[in-house]
């Protein structure tokens, strides 16, 4: 894989994570609740992890 190849599988990674959270209210002042919280730290998870699939086939 080359960089650009990287680069795009990066970036794809990070839209989808933007699309999954982009419901969130950037400016709200409501504090947020457990269940979203625990949704936010699902979807980091799964951005982690596509890079980590990302960079190791980057790698090989």
């Amino acid at each position: 894989m080359d960089k650009a190849a990287l680069k795009a599988e990066l970036d794809a990674a990070l839209k989808n994570f933007v699309n999954e959270t982009k419901h969130f209210d950037d400016y709200s002042q409501a504090p947020v609740t457990e269940g979203e919280l625990k949704e936010v730290v699902k979807q980091v998870y799964y951005v982690l992890d596509a890079f980590r699939d990302s960079l190791l086939k980057h790698l090989d």
